[in-house]
């Protein structure tokens, strides 16, 4: 008879981090921080029974040790010592809204903590996202982080490569992250070894809900074997396997102190064939890196299939984005004032890691949206982005002060110094901006001057209105760390009194137009939308193969079967984002409102009729000086309960035909379809600045500071793509994902409300790089610091 070795089973007990789903944000955090003084008092009871917990995020310490006296803190550091209470260095379960900075700042909080306290830290991590980028791979190695533990849940989603596997994540910078691509979070649950904590999500046999519910030990003399015989016919060859478990079968759990008993009953019985023993991420990582077998090395993004959740609040995502890069900005302006610190950001970094953790709103959000407890979750998880903004905007003023921008007073010059904070240089728009208590008092109401104060040069300059204030704008050239000073002199005399307003959009007779500048041209006609862009050559930028005219939204609603419950239409799409029924429908181009022309820019404002929506209008300006196009599409979008999903057409192509696609990601540009891991998502991405095509003679890129999501694959419904590396799928049409309440669960039910999209399309022949690539998004993205000068001598 042969013998069989044993199969060791590791379990990692752990609370699965939802800041939100199950509970308001604040009733977590306190929970977090209970279920680690239940984790120590379950210890102190069983000291000698192998008890064992691990905090899945260190913000979960982050709240224990807010809310703890001396002495739970120094109960938690002694349990961490001993090897009881294991840290992981994960600080949330993050969408890929986060750009590295963000990164590396909260996830240095947990090696700040381990070194502070001489605590064990190299493992990290997640649940539930389906994804994380090399961005968290970059930042987690920055901090001495070895290790990754990863639990997707597939649903609506799906792992690479294998599940139950070790690999070697190699970095571009050749650096590699030790993964373990784990089961789901709660399958330690699943095979019964938690008493009345069973579940059956994922495995279906013949164990009812009776077993389930009420004999989990029964589970696990049927389940456990399976599994075990299951690996081993599947060519699993480790005579371990770690597995996560929970104290109850809900994400936000607490500890489990009946798993003791479990497992003592357990190996008392099969402990020759199948032990079970409770470790901690870092034990079982010391098992797994002395293991035999050999790990293979794979190398490429990890797209998150469920970053697709930031679009579900459009609104509060485009907030955090602006947040995130005016805390970029902050740094950069700071480095202006050499003789002073730099700010402590440790309250908006976790403001805006909470916003961009990956939680949108409650369980129930999609079956009872009106519901206090939805609101609420939606509601907090929104201020976040807003009070970030708000930290951030407010430290920018403290700043821009200190660099010498004045206070609102009477009698101030209009005069501004502009400054290039950032590395690059700087070529596009600086903005006068005059209040309008201000305009016909300082004579500006019939015009006015740019004169640069140190050549005496006057500047073109064009006005606009804008929301309180009157706008001259002008084109500046400012090295990195220059400074220009310009002044705004009216001219002509004043007409009759009244306050500045932005004209009302009238519809014109006019069914074709063109934008021009000596850069490019760009043509539209009613009812087909934007018909040409060229280049200064002549050479189109668009992709002949096009389906929709540039700019174009596209709408798209599932309906529900006959009978059939508005969760219920959404559960069953599986990894597609909407239903083989899908209405997909175009916006047409119904007129055209409003055109300026002007010395810096040609521009006009188009109105489309689309599906789902009340008013689409698109404006478009065509800059002279550069190549350069800016874009904003708004919109009133109707409420609707069913599945939605609202694309823009962005069918762009290179002079010349053939190009690469580059993406902005927080890890680095790369390229969809390429530079990616082995079965990952390749039907859209999650962006930092945004993307660029790169052709031999030229490229063009597009910044897009709203709205983060490019969908590279094909919009009908069926067999999604995975990557292969074998046999690699270029992207087929790109498109802005701009909104989405597909889910049955989790996101906000109500994408209804006025909504603004930007982009920043520049193109020219000095595109052919990535690192060129990159560079013009950062450079589309640049602002001036414009500083309003005192009263006084200047």
């Amino acid at each position: 008879m042969t013998h069989t070795p044993p199969f060791t089973l590791l379990l990692i007990q752990h609370s699965h981090t939802d800041v939100g789903y199950t509970a308001l944000q604040p009733t977590i955090a306190h929970a977090h921080a209970r279920f680690l003084r239940q984790a120590l008092e379950i210890h102190q009871r069983h000291p000698d029974a192998g008890f064992r917990w691990t905090s899945e995020t260190f913000w979960a310490i982050e709240q224990y040790w807010r809310l703890e006296d001396s002495a739970g803190r120094e109960r938690l550091l002694h349990a961490i010592r001993e090897g009881v209470i294991g840290l992981s260095g994960s600080y949330l379960n993050f969408s890929e809204l986060a750009d590295l900075p963000l990164l590396r700042s909260v996830t240095g909080r947990a090696r700040t903590f381990a070194d502070a306290h001489d605590l064990p830290l190299d493992s990290a991590m997640t649940a539930d996202i389906n994804g994380h980028g090399r961005g968290l791979a970059t930042a987690l190695l920055d901090h001495g982080i070895q290790n990754l533990f990863t639990c997707i849940h597939t649903h609506h989603g799906m792992f690479p490569l294998k599940r139950h596997m070790a690999f070697r994540w190699r970095q571009p910078d050749g650096r590699d992250l030790l993964v373990w691509n784990g089961e789901h979070y709660h399958f330690g649950n699943e095979l019964g070894l938690m008493p009345h904590a069973g579940a059956s999500y994922l495995i279906k046999d013949e164990c009812d809900a009776d077993t389930v519910f009420h004999h989990t030990e029964l589970l696990a003399e049927r389940r456990i074997p399976r599994l075990v015989q299951r690996l081993r016919d599947d060519g699993y060859t480790r005579d371990f396997l770690p597995l996560m478990i929970s104290g109850l079968r809900t994400d936000n759990g607490p500890p489990g102190e009946g798993v003791i008993q479990r497992l003592a009953d357990w190996n008392q019985r099969h402990g020759e064939q199948y032990p079970v023993r409770l470790v901690t991420l870092g034990e079982f990582f010391k098992e797994l890196r002395a293991s035999a077998d050999p790990i293979p090395v794979f190398e490429g993004d990890w797209p998150d299939w469920w970053s697709d959740g930031v679009v579900a609040a459009p609104a509060a995502t485009r907030l955090f984005r602006q947040a995130q890069r005016q805390r970029v900005r902050l740094r950069e302006l700071e480095a202006q004032l050499p003789d002073a610190p730099a700010c402590d950001t440790h309250e908006l970094d976790e403001l805006l890691a909470l916003y961009a953790e990956h939680t949108c709103s409650h369980s129930d959000a999609m079956s009872q949206p009106w519901h206090p407890l939805v609101e609420g979750i939606a509601g907090i998880k929104a201020a976040c982005a807003a009070r970030a903004l708000e930290w951030v905007e407010d430290r920018l003023a403290l700043v821009r002060e200190r660099l010498g921008d004045a206070p609102l007073a009477a009698g101030r010059p209009l005069v501004w110094t502009a400054l290039n904070s950032s590395t690059l240089d700087f070529d596009g728009p600086a903005n006068l901006d005059v209040g309008h208590y201000e305009y016909h008092e300082r004579h500006l109401d019939r015009g006015a001057r740019v004169i640069d104060r140190i050549t005496g040069k006057e500047l073109d300059c064009q006005r606009e209105f804008i929301p309180g204030a009157a706008r001259w704008t002008v084109a500046l050239s400012l090295a990195p760390g220059e400074r220009r000073d310009l002044e705004l002199l009216p001219q002509g005399s004043s007409p009759a009194l009244g306050t500045p307003e932005a004209k009302p959009a009238t519809p014109d007779s006019r069914n074709s137009g063109t934008l021009t500048s000596p850069h490019g041209r760009l043509s539209w006609q009613t009812g087909e939308g934007i018909v040409a862009f060229e280049d200064a050559t002549g050479a189109s930028l668009l992709d002949p193969e096009r389906r929709w005219a540039p700019f174009t939204l596209i709408h798209e609603l599932s309906p529900p079967a006959d009978g059939e419950s508005i969760c219920g239409v959404r559960s069953r799409m599986g990894l597609n984002r909407k239903n083989p029924d899908v209405i997909r429908s175009s916006a047409t181009l119904q007129r055209f409102l409003d055109e300026e022309r002007g010395p810096l820019y040609h521009q006009i404002e188009l109105e489309y009729a689309c599906a789902g929506c009340g008013t689409v209008r698109l404006q478009l300006r065509l800059w002279q000086a550069w190549p350069r196009l800016d874009i904003e599409l708004r919109l009133h979008k109707q409420s609707n309960w069913e599945p939605e999903n609202l694309y823009l057409a962005l069918p762009f192509a290179c002079p010349g035909g053939s190009s690469v696609l580059w993406v902005d990601k927080a890890g680095g540009m790369l390229r969809p379809g390429i530079d990616q891991l082995p079965g990952t998502l390749q039907d859209w991405f999650c962006l930092q600045g945004g993307f660029a095509l790169c052709g031999t003679e030229g490229g063009l890129a597009l910044s897009m500071p709203d709205s983060p999501l490019l969908q590279t694959g094909p919009l009908e419904y069926g067999e999604r793509r995975l990557h292969d590396p074998a046999a690699p799928t270029p992207p087929t049409e790109l498109h802005a994902w701009l909104m989405s309440n597909y889910w049955e669960t989790n996101f906000n039910a109500d994408l209804g409300g006025f909504h603004g999209f930007r982009f920043v399309l520049g193109w020219g022949a000095g595109l052919t790089t990535p690192v060129q690539a990159q560079q013009e998004l950062r450079k589309l993205d640049q602002e001036l610091a414009m500083l309003r000068h005192s009263a006084g001598p200047n």
